[in-house]
């Protein structure tokens, strides 16, 4: 830029296929997925006791797979209406009626929460779960690590793998068992 000579821009990756692929552009990259960006300091676990099998927190966009949970007996979901039509909206609130939609008023809206109202939503769960084939570094994931819930992945593309290893995160098939 004219305006700053000096300067360089180098690009964050979220992961090393795309790391790798920005380098073969000849655009200079380096990997520093965007979970690395959590606050660990924002998140804490406030229950020991497990009274929920899994949670799931994501959009209600059809990538986010939800139907691949529907067989779970214990499910809570932290959600939002994302780039989710009504119609997807609703048809997912029926599917998954016996869940836990603990961030949804009366009226059906959605309400955000801040870091310590997820940590508590999220702390009496099992496992946390990410569902999706394709997306980038899916925050939830790293919420779950940082309070010590396990993952529970269908094989993903885009960086949420990035902090997953055999001692927090079990990869299965994408279907609902």
């Amino acid at each position: 830029s004219h305006a700053f000579p000096l300067s360089r821009i180098v690009y964050l990756a979220n992961s090393e296929d795309e790391r790798a692929l920005l380098d073969l552009l000849g655009l200079p990259a380096i990997l520093v997925n965007h979970n690395a960006l959590l606050d660990e300091s924002l998140y804490e676990a406030v229950s020991d006791e497990i009274r929920v099998d899994a949670v799931y927190t994501a959009s209600c966009a059809a990538y986010k797979r939800h139907h691949l949970a529907s067989s779970l007996r214990s499910l809570r979901l932290l959600s939002y209406c994302g780039s989710a039509t009504v119609a997807e909206v609703d048809r997912l609130r029926e599917q998954l009626g016996h869940a836990d939609w603990c961030n949804v008023r009366a009226d059906g809206s959605f309400v955000w929460l801040n870091e310590a109202e997820v940590s508590r939503a999220l702390s009496d769960c099992g496992v946390g779960l990410c569902l999706s084939a394709t997306e980038g570094a899916m925050f939830a994931s790293g919420e779950y690590l940082l309070l010590g819930l396990p993952v529970v992945t269908t094989p993903s593309h885009g960086g949420r793998d990035v902090f997953f290893d055999q001692s927090n995160t079990i990869v299965c098939a994408p279907d609902q068992e």
